[in-house]
Formats: C-alpha cells, sequence, structure tokens
C-alpha cells in the first residue's frame, strides 16, 4: 500500500521536471509573451500611411477606429457572411483569414490589395444597392487611405 504514494510522488517529480525543461528550452528560443489586442493598444496613430503595411503585408491592427466599420459589417453580413463570418456554421478558414465579420475588428488583417479585392466584389454585385455600395466605399477610404476626417454624411 505504501507504493501508491511514492508512485504518486515520482509522478508529479517528474511532469515538474518536464515543465521545467519545457520551460527552459522556450526561453532560449525566442519565444515572447503575444501582443496585446488592438482594442487595448493606447496610442493610435492616425493619416494615410500611419502603421501602414509594407507592400503585400497585413497590417498588425487597423491605425484607427473607422466610423465606417459597423454600416460596412452589416452591408457585408449578408452577402459576404456565407463566407466570412466566423459564426455561421459553413465560413470558409481561407475567407476568415481575410477578414472575419464576427470580430470585434473585422478588418484587421485586411491588406491594400484585398481592400481592391473587396470594392471590385461589391461593386459588381447588383444586388447590393447603390447607397450600400457607397458605405463600402468610405469604409475603405477611410480604412486603407486614412481618408476618415470631414467625411459627408458619417453614419454617426
Amino acid at each position: 500500500m505504501a507504493t501508491a504514494p511514492v508512485v504518486r510522488f515520482m509522478f508529479c517529480a517528474l511532469m515538474a521536471l518536464a515543465s521545467a525543461a519545457c520551460v527552459r528550452s522556450m526561453e532560449g528560443a525566442g519565444t515572447s509573451p503575444p501582443a496585446a489586442p488592438a482594442a487595448e493598444q493606447q496610442d493610435v496613430e492616425v493619416g494615410p500611411h500611419a502603421g501602414a503595411p509594407q507592400q503585400g503585408e497585413a497590417p498588425d491592427a487597423p491605425a484607427a477606429v473607422n466610423p465606417w466599420a459597423e454600416p460596412a459589417r452589416q452591408v457585408l453580413l449578408p452577402h459576404c457572411g456565407r463566407c466570412h463570418d466566423g459564426a455561421q456554421p459553413g465560413s470558409l478558414a481561407r475567407a476568415r483569414a481575410v477578414y472575419d465579420l464576427s470580430e470585434e475588428i473585422w478588418y484587421a488583417r485586411i491588406t491594400p490589395q484585398q481592400y481592391e479585392g473587396m470594392l471590385g466584389r461589391v461593386r459588381a454585385r447588383d444586388a447590393i444597392p447603390d447607397a450600400d455600395k457607397a458605405v463600402i466605399e468610405r469604409f475603405v477610404g477611410c480604412a486603407r487611405d486614412g481618408e476618415c476626417a470631414g467625411l459627408l454624411n458619417s453614419p454617426d
């Protein structure tokens, strides 16, 4: 009967050693804690090139809060949500990798080239009313080009 506590002690000691070895190997591997979510960042740059990614590279986080983001989400959900809404069971991982309408800042990973693709698709859809296409145009102008200030007919 005395062997059960000994076995349990040996198992716990072995697990502690394995954990310590794992931590030590990670320290030398250059790992770092994940960055804070964009919502927690205090300093936000504003302007057409603020925080701009290098050519073809997705931004780490949007340069500023886009006043057109929520209206644009509402326009895109019925037309693009089947693939780009993580809350939908049939959504596509590769589409959500570009943008996921279920995320708070759903446009955080979109590159300038992908904004062009979004505009092209929206412009080509006859089912999207012209007023809704204008919302997407304003959203992209703000997100990609930093043309957020002084927008006429802002959503607020």
